[in-house]
């Protein structure tokens, strides 16, 4: 088994969004290699999560950094801040805030420990189980309510592969493949929140890629200008 944390797992989404935005200012394009886990470099698989490098399984299934990167294309074309775990920007009169919490694996899984893990988990190389916090502070905002949209990709939302050991980890036939289709998708709030004298604060508290909560967020705020006040903090769980 090589490494399949890092390629069917929330991982993977965490890894990309990190590495991606904190290099933001230093890149002119980014390709990534391979659409599916269809590729002429290995022989085809029996498993569908056997760790493949694509976006999508070879059954068409989307993994959760395929909407990792479906999440930065909401991005705005205005950067208006960014920092550990956040990164805002504006468009057509709409705040982009997209949120994470990223933690790598340890270093006896990067030394090449697997341990505990097996096939079925894959979450066991992550042990501090950390919890972010962060405030936003939006001013400058010229409506009485905003309608916020918020999208989630997590261990409960959006992971196909951990889908699919909540099913029981079956041997998959058609029905079973397009199920995880349909349900395999981020999750989506849609709330409207009072601006009071031209402020918006955005509070948000999500677990790191291992624990059973939110990892990567996108909120989409309909709004014409505004300033932003982030606070950060990290928790770890004892």
């Amino acid at each position: 088994m090589k490494s399949p944390a890092k390629y069917d797992t929330c991982f993977k989404s965490c890894y990309l969004t990190k590495n991606l935005l904190e290099n933001y200012d230093e890149l002119d394009s980014f390709g990534y290699w391979v659409l599916t886990d269809w590729i002429e470099e290995t022989q085809p698989s029996k498993e569908q999560f056997h760790g493949g490098l694509g976006l999508f399984t070879q059954d068409g299934i989307k993994k959760p950094h395929y909407y990792a990167f479906d999440f930065m294309n909401k991005l705005g074309d205005l950067l208006i801040d960014k920092g550990n775990g956040y990164f805002i920007t504006k468009s057509y009169g709409k705040i982009q805030i997209l949120l994470y919490n990223y933690e790598h694996f340890n270093h006896l899984f990067a030394s090449g420990e697997t341990f505990d893990m097996t096939f079925i988990e894959r979450y066991t190389p992550f042990s501090q189980l950390g919890k972010m916090e962060i405030s936003l502070e939006l001013t400058d905002i010229p409506v009485k309510a905003c309608i916020i949209r918020e999208h989630i990709i997590n261990q409960a939302s959006g992971s196909a592969f951990d889908e699919w050991v909540r099913m029981g980890a079956p041997n998959l036939c058609k029905k079973d493949i397009e199920y995880l289709k349909q349900v395999s998708v981020p999750k989506l709030f849609v709330r409207k929140e009072k601006v009071e004298n031209n402020i918006l604060p955005i509070n948000v508290s999500f677990f790191c890629v291992a624990a059973e909560n939110k990892t990567d967020l996108v909120f989409c705020i309909g709004s014409s200008r505004f300033r932003v006040r982030t606070y950060m903090f990290r928790q770890f769980l004892v």
